[in-house]
């Protein structure tokens, strides 16, 4: 009898331990292309210079400028990113051949 009772209150610590225990947070990836501070320096930088003109023709010439920096940016920014998926994939390749031939190596020297 007090050994089903010791059974009994084991298995159900041993029950409560586990569904008590909280699971690991999945960590959602990061968006490849962040938004940098610098972008945001700039523009209140140049609004606060911009205010003091008083030309219309300057003011639309700048417009412009700020568009064209602001295109090249973003092209700058997807660039990377493609440059560091493809540099990702290449040491994902580099890291499975290597973990290829450690484990050939591995079985040949179990084998010997």
């Amino acid at each position: 009898m007090n050994y089903i009772v010791n059974c009994f209150l084991i298995l159900t610590l041993l029950v409560g331990f586990t569904f008590s225990q909280t699971q690991k947070k999945i960590k959602k990836n990061k968006p490849l292309i962040v938004k940098n501070e610098n972008d945001k320096v700039f523009s209140k930088e140049w609004d606060k210079k911009n205010k003091n003109i008083k030309d219309p023709e300057l003011l639309k010439l700048i417009e412009i400028l700020r568009q064209e920096f602001s295109r090249e940016s973003e092209s700058l920014k997807e660039e990377f990113r493609l440059r560091t998926k493809e540099l990702k994939k290449k040491y994902t390749e580099k890291r499975k051949n290597m973990v290829k031939t450690y484990r050939k190596e591995k079985r040949s020297t179990i084998n010997n």
